[in-house]
């Protein structure tokens, strides 16, 4: 099903895994498995200790997938926003309540964003391989595989839009606070008739591969589980009943 979706670049460096720590090494199915253990243990645990150290596991989790650029900037991130939670805690007297509701906000929610962040920056043929072996409906499978495999694509577009129009003088700060209409127009048009295209032909090589015929497919990414994928699920697991059991 997703042949077409594939591509010569499906053997590059990083699908195979050869070491803990190197990028790709879990599953689509065990990155699917984990983000929903993480949900589940952040609403039901409490935010200290058990939302510290599902932020301390999500980080490590990070790490493990070979996300370093990620583990560095979120592990910034979240220290930061410790250190402002903190310092607003010790202020409540002055008032800065409704900052500190959403310093808890965003401590609770940092978690299940950097487990999130893993997910989709995952091959989308892989995932949507994964889903097709979930049972997952074959129109919602190709539909999360495009959505993942070209949102990079869509996001290009728009800065190549936005860097024509400022050449020309058509994008200004002027035009966009006096004209927003016309500048959102000008933006607009564009990107839809390259989506279209685009469109167009991913329909045509889809076709042409076989994609509509019924059956079930295989796929290069179909794996069994590695043994680095049962301990992170045990670890996320043990988090999930942890934090069930604080509630009781």
């Amino acid at each position: 099903m997703t042949g077409f979706l594939v591509g010569n670049n499906c053997f590059k460096k990083g699908l195979t895994p050869q070491g803990f720590y190197e990028k790709a090494k879990f599953s689509a199915k065990t990155k699917i498995l984990v983000l929903l253990l993480v949900i589940a243990s952040a609403n039901l645990g409490a935010f200290f200790p058990q939302g510290v150290i599902l932020s301390f596991g999500a980080l490590f989790y990070l790490l493990a997938v070979g996300e370093k650029g990620l583990f560095a900037a979120y592990g910034s991130l979240l220290l930061a926003l410790w250190s402002l939670f903190f310092l607003f805690r010790n202020l409540s007297a002055l008032g800065l309540e409704f900052g500190l509701f959403h310093l808890f906000l965003a401590l609770k929610l940092a978690p299940v964003v950097m487990v999130s962040h893993v997910l989709i920056r995952s091959e989308p043929s892989e995932l949507s391989a994964i889903l097709d072996s979930l049972g997952v409906s074959r129109k919602v499978s190709m539909s999360v595989t495009v959505a993942l495999r070209y949102s990079p694509t869509l996001i290009k577009n728009c800065k190549m839009i936005f860097e024509n129009l400022s050449q020309r003088g058509l994008l200004t700060p002027k035009t966009l606070f006096l004209s927003p209409l016309l500048s959102l127009e000008r933006i607009i048009v564009p990107l839809l008739l390259r989506s279209v295209k685009v469109a167009d032909d991913l329909s045509m090589a889809a076709v042409t591969r076989g994609v509509e015929r019924p059956g079930e497919r295989e796929s290069i990414f179909a794996r069994s589980l590695s043994r680095a994928d049962y301990l992170i699920l045990l670890f996320f697991l043990f988090l999930l009943v942890w934090s069930w059991q604080s509630r009781r």
